[in-house]
């Protein structure tokens, strides 16, 4: 071989790499697969039946609640075709008939029991074909049945989907009555997909399972609450209401361990709490009354921090009128009623002790210009405040979001630093992130 040749392979085989690298790679296809996976909330209402006809006719002034599991499908396969059955607990779920005109006045059975969507569904020529027979029962097993099939119509038309390339897609919708029974109900389906000749078009497909729906009566609202240096915790009021609407309104009092816990609240909404150490006479008693507010929405019930009404209001005739309108509050007149009573046992006693002294004195002004309604949202605290292998001074702590002392909510542990809280929707839980610091080592493992 001469160096001719050579040098006329080596500058062919260059040639060859350069225009491969200006070829794109094709993209592997997806495996075939099919996926649905139903989306509905975690709680709901039950209904509530409240004048007429027993359940589950309507009535006027009857709250019936609906709930609906919308369908979506994940597929890398094209199909024609879905053959569907769903199954509930009936003793929480059940069917209704579809009121497409009002006829009933209830708002919630206008909606259709199956509804498929029509983005996904129609052929060629704007339509699809349904089969849906009427939902089946069995008592043993406490289940309702929905089946369906579902196909696009025309000839024209496409099938739904891409072969290899992954689409998601909403199907359409279940929508089923709530009962009056609270209880937990599963959403289990099989499905099956078809193409034009009527075969499936996977062995077999996936299912993805929400989490079991949650019926109840109600919202429930619990917590406890206590009296400033009292050690008597019972009698105090707890009043919530939703959106400002005193329909709404739920009402109920503190056990001897402070703690309450408020019928159901059938409302979602913003919900604004106040707590009062005197229910009978509002605004005549030693307390501020104190409030709290949060917007409910998909959990069932949540659980206050507790709750501490503060002291001082010693003079209940006068009031203050700083923010434009008048009120009870901590001031002068209240300071006075302990000055002009010292070593007394009447009008100037602060913390019950049956005195009027220096810790009366120290309660009053401490609570000074405290006004109803005084807030408790509170705020929750990490506070970071070195990080050397020595100290361990970073914890977690609760406040007042109107400032002031703060308590550790959060207990150390040996070694350890703690960062970066967040408290759950109901209040019961508190995630934080922990630093620990091995012996000998430099810089701390996080968990």
């Amino acid at each position: 071989m001469n160096t001719k040749h050579v040098r006329l392979i080596f500058f062919v085989f260059v040639l060859t790499a350069l225009v491969a690298g200006l070829v794109p790679m094709a993209t592997a296809a997806e495996a075939p697969s099919i996926n649905v996976a139903p989306v509905w909330p975690a709680t709901t209402l039950t209904s509530l039946d409240e004048n007429g006809t027993a359940f589950p006719t309507w009535d006027t002034d009857d709250d019936y609640r609906y709930v609906s599991a919308e369908l979506y499908v994940t597929t890398t396969v094209e199909f024609w075709a879905m053959d569907m059955a769903c199954t509930v607990d009936s003793r929480y779920l059940t069917s209704y008939v579809w009121d497409d005109t009002n006829a009933t006045g209830d708002w919630g059975d206008d909606q259709q029991p199956i509804w498929w969507n029509d983005s996904v569904w129609n052929g060629n020529n704007g339509s699809y074909v349904a089969y849906e027979p009427a939902p089946t029962f069995n008592a043993l097993a406490n289940t309702m049945t929905v089946k369906a099939t579902v196909s696009r119509e025309g000839n024209q038309a496409n099938a739904i989907g891409r072969n290899g390339q992954q689409t998601t897609l909403q199907l359409g919708a279940l929508t089923f009555l709530v009962t009056e029974t609270a209880g937990q109900s599963p959403l289990n389906c099989s499905f099956t997909f078809l193409d034009r000749d009527g075969n499936a078009v996977l062995r077999r497909s996936g299912y993805t399972a929400p989490p079991p729906l949650t019926t109840t009566e109600g919202f429930i609202v619990e917590g406890h609450a206590t009296h400033q240096v009292h050690t008597r915790t019972n009698g105090i009021g707890v009043t919530c209401q939703v959106d400002g609407d005193p329909g709404t309104q739920e009402t109920t009092t503190t056990d001897r361990n402070g703690y309450y816990k408020l019928p159901p609240i059938r409302e979602e909404g913003h919900l604004d709490c106040w707590y009062e150490g005197n229910v009978t006479v509002p605004n005549a008693d030693l307390y501020i009354t104190r409030d709290i507010n949060m917007s409910m929405s998909d959990r069932h019930s949540y659980y206050f921090l507790p709750v501490e009404l503060l002291s001082g209001n010693l003079d209940n005739v006068n009031e203050c009128g700083a923010l434009g309108w008048y009120h009870q509050c901590v001031d002068d007149w209240d300071i006075q009623k302990v000055t002009t009573n010292w070593e007394l046992n009447n009008n100037g006693d602060a913390n019950g002790d049956g005195l009027t002294n220096k810790a009366d004195l120290a309660i009053v002004a401490g609570n000074y210009y405290i006004h109803e309604t005084w807030s408790v949202n509170h705020a929750l605290y990490s506070l970071a405040r070195s990080f050397t292998d020595t100290a361990m001074d970073n914890r977690v702590w609760v406040g007042d979001n109107n400032s002031g002392p703060v308590s550790q909510l959060v207990p150390p542990g040996r070694g350890t630093r703690d960062f970066w809280a967040t408290m759950s929707p109901d209040g019961r839980t508190v995630a934080f992130v922990r630093a620990s610091t091995p012996r000998g080592a430099t810089y701390p493992n996080y968990e």
